[in-house]
């Protein structure tokens, strides 16, 4: 008879990494019959796949994306859920018109709240106007601790703030297989603006789940990387061999995670493995937790220095060949220019190395070639982290330095701003970058979002010494694909990003 227990997922994945794929061992780790772990691995690390859009009434379908939709769905085995909203169109529609749907999704519809498991629900029983420029707004209890997903024509998606030792809720808006039909308003071009062909994807394995965005282009085409990157177009599924760019949760890689970085950077089947990016945009790679100015309490300091931790030095050089080491010999790694790496600069112009005999020195012999170049160049504008990885460590050119004010952009996606600085010297935010007129990704924030056309990403590592209280942070990158489209990946507590 086999034995009724219940053993969460992540416990089970591990039992089977630990005992390398041998069934026997794993059921004896976890102290159960091996009949009894054959069932829960039937039952938990099956993956069933969910595709979340949502629909206008009294709209056409835009068939371009629909069909490429239904390309994907029979590729991924993927279940179609439309949810329907309702908009009553001044300019198209008269009073007494009749409500109607496209007849091609009414047989999808969800109208009801759907548990797809116990990490995600669908809110398909909350009507959300197609004209609401903040969809998300007051919705935060609603998603009960869950990742909650509501039907709307705007892609929206934010972490709401939860104990540090959870995994934070997260509310996310779906965009539409309806055609653009607003009125003649500025309530309506508003809405026209942010209309966006898209849908959710979401994978759930047991009690855990991979949720990431399917946006198209206004040709119907869109990329995902289930199975390996792909393009789906309503002309079928092509094979994509590397995507235009990869930008990172910000890395602290004095404190980043080993299992961020494993399915990052390391990993067989590791995000640069799979994607291949051409270019990867890092931000905070430099934590510069060896001397960082808010580190006042003299009980901390003296733990450092017991730990070797306070040797700006070492942190430096093992950062810069962590980049190095990290960065594909076929990619290009850019750091963006960040307040952490800026954090040695600070350090040089405050402190006073006569009463820091640890980093004296360092101090001194960097602060030599910076005078030096200061010298040659005639301006005070010198970064100290880009000195010392260029003239004393000679940093491979595959890694990039982008300046604060050296604009770039990826398939008309802007990737130079960190984040923390907003407009006119006023701190930065999702809000502040989603009323700019460009496409952005930022970091900075820890806690990944979307606001229009701002995107954020997270962090990569398991918290940092600052972090307390609730928080919205979360492991988190972004992709850029071929047709300047995003996607955000998570990675989850077990290190993993995507279904298998």
């Amino acid at each position: 008879m086999v034995d009724t227990v219940t053993i969460p997922t992540l416990e089970l994945q591990a039992a089977m990494i630990q005992s390398g794929g041998n069934k026997s061992k794993a059921a004896e780790i976890l102290g159960i019959h091996r009949q009894t772990l054959m069932k829960l691995l039937a039952e938990k690390l099956t993956t069933t796949r969910y595709v979340v859009t949502s629909a206008v009434n009294n709209t056409k379908v835009f068939a371009p994306f629909w069909k490429a939709l239904q390309y994907y769905c029979d590729e991924n085995e993927a279940e179609l859920i439309v949810i329907p909203t309702r908009y009553k169109n001044p300019s198209a529609m008269r009073m007494t018109d009749p409500i109607w749907y496209d007849s091609a999704i009414m047989s999808h519809f969800c109208e009801v709240e759907r548990e797809l498991n116990s990490q995600v629900i669908v809110m398909g029983d909350v009507p959300i106007q197609p004209t609401a420029s903040d969809p998300l707004s007051s919705l935060d209890p609603h998603a009960k601790g869950k990742w909650a997903i509501f039907g709307h024509p705007q892609i929206e998606m934010r972490m709401v703030p939860a104990r540090m030792d959870s995994t934070p809720p997260m509310l996310h808006t779906t965009g539409s297989v309806s055609e653009k039909s607003y009125s003649a308003s500025k309530l309506g071009k508003k809405a026209q603006l942010h209309h966006t062909y898209g849908a959710v994807v979401i994978e759930c394995v047991g009690d855990k789940a991979y949720v990431r965005e399917l946006v198209s282009n206004d040709s119907g085409e869109f990329y995902d990387v289930a199975g390996g990157v792909k393009k789906y177009s309503p002309k079928g599924i092509e094979e994509l061999l590397r995507i235009p760019a990869l930008v990172t949760g910000d890395e602290h890689i004095a404190n980043s995670s080993e299992r961020v970085m494993n399915a990052t950077y390391y990993n067989k089947d590791s995000i640069t493995a799979i994607a291949r990016p051409e270019e990867i945009y890092r931000h905070d790679v430099l934590d510069f937790f060896s001397r960082n100015h808010h580190h006042t309490d003299p009980i901390q300091n003296f733990v450092k220095y017991l730990q070797g931790t306070d040797d700006v030095k070492a942190e430096v050089e093992s950062t810069i060949r962590k980049i190095e080491e990290t960065t594909p010999a076929d990619s290009v790694s850019y750091l963006v220019g960040s307040n952490h790496n800026e954090a040695l600069g600070r350090w040089m112009k405050e402190s006073n190395p006569k009463v820091d005999p640890k980093n004296a020195r360092f101090f001194h012999e960097l602060s030599s070639v910076v005078y030096r170049l200061a010298e040659e160049k005639l301006t005070h504008k010198i970064d100290p982290f880009e000195v010392y990885a260029r003239e004393i460590m000679g940093l491979a050119d595959r890694v990039k330095f982008l300046g604060r004010n050296e604009g770039r952009t990826v398939e008309g996606v802007e990737v130079s701003y960190h984040g923390d600085k907003g407009a006119n010297g006023a701190r930065g935010s999702l809000t502040t970058f989603a009323k700019s007129s460009s496409k952005t990704v930022t970091g900075h924030t820890h806690g990944p979002g979307i606001k229009k056309g701002a995107w954020g990403v997270g962090h990569s590592t398991d918290g940092l010494d600052y972090q307390s209280g609730l928080s919205n942070w979360f492991n988190t990158h972004c992709l850029i694909y071929p047709n300047g489209k995003r996607q955000l990946i998570h990675v989850l507590s077990d290190g993993t990003w995507r279904a298998s």
